[in-house]
């Protein structure tokens, strides 16, 4: 009886991870952004081909064949609401045959801080962020 259960058991654990697969959560969105201009071009097509500075964030196994190289870029989406930087840098390294140091970084800039009259206190309808614009 197992048997014949299994195909009906793992066709409902794939469809219930399904959701999660197109869930954009804010704690991981760098790396759904994506890096390098050649690579948004590509439109995140390149990780089999990376070979530069970006091969730090596409794919490491590019790195053999990189050469030393510094990559900068600065983008803005949605009218210049999100920042997007980033930063690689190749070197030579002992014992690999290429190193990389990347930094990535997105962020909304001017996110105004509010503060609860009653911190203490759960949120409710007595107890709100006061925003005034």
């Amino acid at each position: 009886m197992l048997r014949s259960l299994r195909p009906l058991i793992t066709l409902w654990v794939v469809s219930a991870a399904l959701p999660a697969v197109g869930a954009s959560g804010f704690a991981g969105e760098f790396l759904a952004v994506g890096a390098g201009a050649r690579g948004l071009a590509l439109g995140n097509a390149y990780v089999a081909t990376a070979r530069d500075a970006t091969a730090g964030y596409w794919n490491p196994a590019g790195l053999s064949g990189a050469v030393r190289e510094v990559h900068l870029m600065h983008a803005e989406r949605y009218a210049g609401l999100v920042d997007q930087d980033f930063v690689a840098a190749t070197f030579d390294a002992p014992y690999t045959d290429g190193a990389a140091i990347s930094l990535l970084r997105l962020g909304v800039e001017d996110i105004a801080f509010t503060t609860l009259p009653n911190p203490a206190a759960p949120l409710g309808p007595d107890n709100r962020p006061l925003v005034s614009s």
